[in-house]
């Protein structure tokens, strides 16, 4: 199963070498490698040629004049490949869900490679492969240029696998232009006092924009970082205890949410968000967990690992919302 993905930078070599990376995963190997210029051409096989040739045009119904206009070849200048390989039986047919399945898994090798690229020659120019996901919807799309073709790696034989084809090139999801309506309302009373965004209200919508992204980690960083820094002004700007009691509830053998959305507001206010919210107290309970987890060992708690892809996704999400209704309503106090 061969994946091309286009990028829109260019790899560095390894002293004029192309990349090269063997991974054996228990069930597949996975073969990552870097466009050879030397040797290869960009878009080298009949699918990933009649993919160079692809135009697309939008016109939004809604926005008369708005003329969207994209070209595959616009914005590429390098091509990593992907090669999984895995031993099936001798009957093996392609079941439904297959290919999405083993995209999904060529996407995270790819990106896999390209993180550790990055980080290791320090160039942030170097990203991973964009995705978007909505919220509320399955798997992610890509928006960048790619192609799958299956073969039999032993008698290089085609292995159909979508619509009777073995093979496939697309353009890349591409993002409607549309981002809804504005209540002017709200943009005037943000505006309106001169100062910045509220910083928990702006960390959320990065957190927001990271989960669309498929940057799961950031958004749960942001997403705690939120919670945080809403509690930290309201545990700042109260009068009405002393800074001794103050002091008791924070060091509190409690969670975070638990000292700051539920002690410190009832010591406060008489009001506690655990009690009228249970379900995205929890939420904002666990998003500081993970938060913890991430900080301390780089990774997420089985309680994520072991959900699938879009389990994360949904969940991350929630974690979101139920964020935003908490310090909105800490604020609110």
């Amino acid at each position: 199963m061969a994946h091309n993905f286009y990028l829109d930078f260019l790899l560095p070599p390894f002293d004029e070498a192309a990349l090269f990376v063997d991974i054996e995963y228990p069930d597949y190997f996975a073969q990552i490698r870097a466009w050879d210029r030397a040797t290869e051409e960009l878009f080298p096989t009949e699918v990933c040629k009649t993919l160079s040739s692809a135009q697309i045009k939008l016109n939004p119904l809604a926005v008369p004049g708005v003329n969207l206009q994209k070209r595959t070849v616009d914005d590429v200048a390098d091509r990593l490949t992907v090669i999984l390989v895995r031993e099936v039986e001798d009957d093996y047919q392609v079941q439904p869900g297959d290919a999405e399945f083993w995209f999904r898994k060529a996407v995270k090798a790819a990106n896999y490679i390209l993180a550790h690229l990055r980080v290791s020659t320090g160039v942030a120019r170097i990203t991973l492969i964009p995705q978007y996901w909505k919220p509320g919807t399955g798997t992610p799309g890509v928006q960048i240029p790619h192609t799958v073709i299956w073969v039999n790696a032993d008698t290089q034989e085609a292995v159909p696998f979508v619509e009777g084809l073995n093979g496939y090139g697309s353009s890349g999801a591409i993002k409607v232009p549309e981002t809804g309506l504005a209540v002017w309302e709200r943009f005037a009373a943000s505006v309106g006092p001169g100062n910045d965004p509220i910083l928990a209200e702006s960390l959320l919508m990065d957190a927001e924009e990271s989960a669309i992204r498929i940057g799961l980690r950031e958004s749960v960083l942001c997403t705690a970082s939120a919670c945080e820094s809403e509690a930290a002004l309201y545990a700042s700007n109260q009068v009405k205890i002393s800074k001794s009691q103050l002091a008791r509830i924070v060091k509190a053998d409690a969670s975070f949410a638990e000292r700051y959305y539920d002690l410190l507001p009832l010591a406060v206010a008489g009001k506690s968000f655990q009690s009228e919210a249970p379900d995205a107290f929890e939420d904002i309970k666990s998003a500081y967990q993970e938060r913890n987890k991430l900080m301390h060992t780089g990774k997420f708690s089985t309680a994520i690992t072991s959900l699938t892809e879009e389990e994360q996704f949904a969940t991350i999400y929630r974690w979101i919302l139920s964020a935003r209704r908490a310090t909105r309503w800490i604020r609110s106090l």
